[in-house]
């Protein structure tokens, strides 16, 4: 949320009832909020784990600086994992897993981007629109 390639932003109340029905079936949520940064006209990200505190406790919410800004090979994404043991868990899963690590010169360049690119993407998303 928003959807990517055609930006729709999904409702809160479509959130909210897609977070009620994950945590009646005891449901694992990924949110990919990696195009968070991109809503056009006028429309308004809201992140999942803000719509209900408790749906905090079983959600994943994903991002990336490469996406937002442009800056492909960085390799730059991360999760938000309010629940201590579930973080925990994909702590170690990732671990064991990762082969692909962000370079000196990715950490750089995204700290570039959230420090300064700002004006960047809001003249971007004005070209959009």
């Amino acid at each position: 949320n928003p959807h990517n390639p055609g930006g729709r932003v999904w409702e809160k109340e479509v959130l909210e009832k897609i977070g009620q029905l994950c945590q009646k079936h005891g449901v694992l949520l990924v949110s990919d909020e990696i195009h968070q940064d991109l809503t056009l006209f006028g429309h308004k990200h809201q992140s999942f784990n803000t719509i209900n505190p408790a749906f905090k406790n079983f959600a994943i919410v994903l991002s990336s600086a490469t996406k937002t800004f442009n800056i492909a090979g960085t390799k730059n994404s991360y999760a938000v994992i309010e629940n201590p043991k579930l973080r925990l868990a994909f702590q170690k899963r990732l671990l064991a897993n990762n082969q692909h690590e962000i370079s000196g010169l990715g950490y750089l360049a995204t700290e570039a981007a959230y420090r300064y690119g700002k004006d960047w993407l809001e003249e971007l998303k004005q070209v959009f629109e």
